[in-house]
Protein backbone atom coordinates (compact mmCIF):
# COMPACT_ATOMS: atom_id res chain seq x y z
CA UNK A 1 0.00 0.00 0.00
CA UNK A 2 2.67 2.26 0.20
CA UNK A 3 4.33 1.77 -2.73
CA UNK A 4 0.84 2.70 -3.96
CA UNK A 5 0.36 5.65 -2.17
CA UNK A 6 4.19 6.97 -3.60
CA UNK A 7 3.06 6.52 -6.65
CA UNK A 8 4.08 3.33 -7.80
CA UNK A 9 2.07 1.91 -10.69
CA UNK A 10 4.04 -1.20 -11.68
CA UNK A 11 2.53 -4.75 -11.12
CA UNK A 12 3.14 -5.30 -7.34
CA UNK A 13 2.91 -9.09 -6.01
CA UNK A 14 1.95 -10.40 -3.10
CA UNK A 15 3.50 -13.96 -3.35
CA UNK A 16 1.89 -15.35 -0.71
CA UNK A 17 -1.44 -14.28 -1.92
CA UNK A 18 -4.37 -13.45 0.67
CA UNK A 19 -5.23 -15.04 4.09
CA UNK A 20 -8.32 -13.70 4.72
CA UNK A 21 -11.05 -12.05 2.92
CA UNK A 22 -9.74 -8.54 4.28
CA UNK A 23 -6.60 -9.05 2.37
CA UNK A 24 -8.48 -9.76 -0.96
CA UNK A 25 -10.42 -6.40 -0.49
CA UNK A 26 -7.22 -4.50 0.86
CA UNK A 27 -5.28 -6.30 -2.87
CA UNK A 28 -8.73 -5.41 -5.21
CA UNK A 29 -8.90 -2.15 -3.88
CA UNK A 30 -4.82 -1.57 -4.04
CA UNK A 31 -4.84 -3.39 -7.71
CA UNK A 32 -2.07 -5.57 -6.03
CA UNK A 33 -1.31 -9.13 -7.58
CA UNK A 34 -2.37 -12.37 -5.76
CA UNK A 35 -0.88 -15.34 -5.58
CA UNK A 36 -3.38 -18.50 -4.93
CA UNK A 37 -1.26 -21.46 -4.12
CA UNK A 38 -4.28 -23.48 -1.74
CA UNK A 39 -7.66 -24.96 -2.04
CA UNK A 40 -8.75 -22.17 1.05
CA UNK A 41 -7.57 -19.39 -1.26
CA UNK A 42 -9.62 -20.38 -3.78
CA UNK A 43 -12.85 -20.76 -2.06
CA UNK A 44 -12.22 -16.90 -0.79
CA UNK A 45 -12.09 -15.48 -4.73
CA UNK A 46 -14.92 -17.68 -5.53
CA UNK A 47 -16.95 -16.36 -2.40
CA UNK A 48 -15.32 -12.85 -2.95
CA UNK A 49 -18.55 -9.82 -4.65
CA UNK A 50 -18.99 -10.60 -8.08
CA UNK A 51 -17.89 -7.26 -9.64
CA UNK A 52 -14.46 -7.54 -7.44
CA UNK A 53 -11.25 -7.95 -10.13
CA UNK A 54 -8.47 -9.63 -8.82
CA UNK A 55 -5.23 -9.99 -10.94
CA UNK A 56 -4.06 -13.48 -9.67
CA UNK A 57 -1.07 -15.74 -10.54
CA UNK A 58 -1.34 -19.63 -9.57
CA UNK A 59 1.54 -21.30 -7.90
CA UNK A 60 2.48 -24.72 -9.23
CA UNK A 61 4.74 -27.03 -7.23
CA UNK A 62 7.06 -28.29 -9.80
CA UNK A 63 9.00 -30.68 -7.23
CA UNK A 64 10.06 -28.42 -4.77
CA UNK A 65 7.51 -29.26 -2.46
CA UNK A 66 6.44 -25.93 -1.27
CA UNK A 67 3.57 -24.24 -1.76
CA UNK A 68 1.59 -24.36 -4.96
CA UNK A 69 -1.06 -26.86 -6.80
CA UNK A 70 0.61 -30.10 -8.18
CA UNK A 71 0.30 -29.71 -12.14
CA UNK A 72 -2.31 -32.61 -12.24
CA UNK A 73 -4.55 -29.88 -10.12
CA UNK A 74 -3.33 -26.61 -12.55
CA UNK A 75 -6.23 -27.39 -14.77
CA UNK A 76 -9.03 -27.44 -12.31
CA UNK A 77 -8.22 -24.73 -10.56
CA UNK A 78 -7.30 -22.45 -13.46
Amino acid sequence: MRLREAGCMQRIALLEGAFTTRDLAVAAEHRLAIAIHSHEQVRMLEAAPADARFDVLLKINTGMNRLGFTPAEFAAVF
